[in-house]
């Protein structure tokens, strides 16, 4: 299978032929356990509108652009989905159906398709949704005012910790890594978090 940064070559033009902007890919190998057993990745294309999205950037921005994702994610429980054969289309907030089902399409029509993407593996194309995951540099630019869940690691508990709270500033300076500053919840206190210590993150939104 190509890697993150090939398929997202691949698959970013389709998607602005579209009118809309790839938010991230995410490729979740399969496990040996009862519900994967003999599925091979799955690999997930996020889109956002163009109203609402993230600026194109090389996904070399990606905190950790081919780390594998943990297959006991579910990124469908928050939402609907259709299935069409290999392909699963899902309806999230800011993307239409219509717009999953298109570029679903034209990606399974590419000539190149069982190349990319590899027999017994599945492809799935959605919005990030609400509670959208946090992997990019420009994520976390975007999300500045939200409230977000950030799990990572803390040198001076030596442990790893989850930390809620309003992200108040995202300082993306690649060259330098960025750190970003939460207003925790509960202590309000401000919090500096360097983004090579975060392990994953996600906008924890708050329902009223």
């Amino acid at each position: 299978m190509k890697s993150l940064v090939e398929l997202w070559s691949i698959v970013e033009p389709i998607v602005r032929e579209e009118g809309l902007e790839l938010y991230d890919i995410e490729r979740v190998m399969g496990s040996g356990n009862s519900s994967s057993r003999g599925r091979g990745a799955v690999v997930r294309i996020y889109l956002t509108n163009s109203a609402s999205a993230v600026s194109s950037a090389s996904p070399n921005a990606t905190l950790n652009p081919d780390k594998e994702a943990d297959a006991s994610e579910d990124a469908s429980a928050d939402t609907g989905k259709v299935d069409s054969g290999d392909d699963v289309v899902k309806v999230r907030d800011g993307v239409t159906l219509d717009d999953c089902t298109r570029v679903s399409r034209k990606l399974s029509g590419l000539d190149r398709f069982d190349e990319i993407f590899p027999e017994n593996s599945t492809l799935e194309v959605s919005s990030p949704g609400i509670n959208r995951k946090l992997r990019r540099e420009e994520h976390f630019a975007r999300a500045v005012g939200e409230h977000v869940s950030v799990k990572a690691h803390f040198e001076d508990l030596a442990r790893e910790k989850t930390v809620r709270g309003v992200l108040l500033r995202a300082d993306v300076t690649p060259a330098q890594g960025g750190e970003i500053v939460l207003r925790e919840d509960g202590s309000g206190a401000e919090m500096k978090i360097d983004l090579s210590d975060v392990v994953s993150a996600r906008v924890d939104f708050i329902f009223a």
